[in-house]
């Protein structure tokens, strides 16, 4: 049998159509403890994420953490799933969504935008299948993480290059690897904040910025992490983030660090 995946019908001289996909990390298919251990077996197993020995690393992922967290984790999927479905899913399914009919809009009809998972469903490699066998001839691979890291934008890329193992007839491909200083992004996170604080006027209120963790071999190798920047003037009092040690990485934290405002 071949390892190669089935190729779509070609016809010489059919016009080329772009496919532009979303990848977000991932969520169980439901809110209950066999989803869940699927999902955190999945997702604790890539070696991307968690970068200790492969026997220890197994012994505590197997025996420890897949026969007590699966329960706690639906637990608290099941206070925050809604009746579409798990939020992370549903959001950014309408983002792909609205993103095609900007495209249409701008009098693109051709591109095609989809949506992926890293860990859980709709799979990488599932949507990538289904792209081409619908003509999709160029790809945009687009990570919905601003920032570039091993443990996220590194882990689709290889998920991508397995996929492509078994294709015959490759795409033209590019991926965005990070879009954190893209002026036209913090733009955007700018205008929202401010749209909020026109609607909720701020007193004595104030604003929490949390960023996500990080592992503690990416700051040792000096992976691509910096200080956000905010075009928001200072808040009242400043604002101290903790920027936790994953503690499937490393057992400890750093101290707090400050987050920089703009002028």
């Amino acid at each position: 049998m071949s390892r190669f995946n089935a190729e779509p019908s070609y016809t010489h001289g059919q016009p080329a159509r772009t496919g532009v996909l979303l990848v977000n990390l991932g969520t169980p298919d439901k809110p209950d403890a066999p989803s869940l251990r699927r999902y955190l077996k999945q997702f604790l197993s890539d070696d991307r994420v968690v970068e200790i020995p492969k026997v220890v690393w197994w012994f505590i992922l197997n025996v420890i953490i897949l026969n007590v967290r699966p329960k706690q984790s639906a637990e608290k999927y099941a206070s925050v799933w809604t009746d579409e479905g798990s939020p992370l899913r549903v959001h950014t399914e309408r983002q792909a969504k609205l993103l095609r009919g900007w495209m249409i809009a701008e009098g693109r009809p051709d591109m095609d935008v989809r949506f992926a998972m890293r860990y859980g469903n709709p799979a990488i490699g599932d949507v990538l299948q289904q792209m081409k066998m619908d003509g999709c001839t160029r790809i945009l691979m687009l990570p919905m993480y601003p920032q570039a890291a091993s443990s996220t934008t590194g882990s689709m890329i290889d998920e991508l290059a397995q996929t492509l193992l078994r294709w015959r007839n490759l795409p033209e491909l590019r991926y965005l690897r990070a879009f954190a200083a893209d002026a036209g992004y913090i733009g955007a996170l700018a205008a929202s904040v401010r749209e909020h604080w026109a609607k909720n006027p701020r007193s004595s209120a104030r604003d929490l910025y949390a960023f996500s963790t990080t592992s503690f071999a990416t700051l040792v190798s000096k992976g691509p992490l910096r200080e956000p920047v905010l075009p928001l003037p200072p808040p009242s009092a400043i604002l101290r983030v903790c920027a936790k040690v994953s503690r499937y990485a490393c057992w400890g934290s750093l101290e707090p660090v400050r987050v920089r405002f703009s002028k």
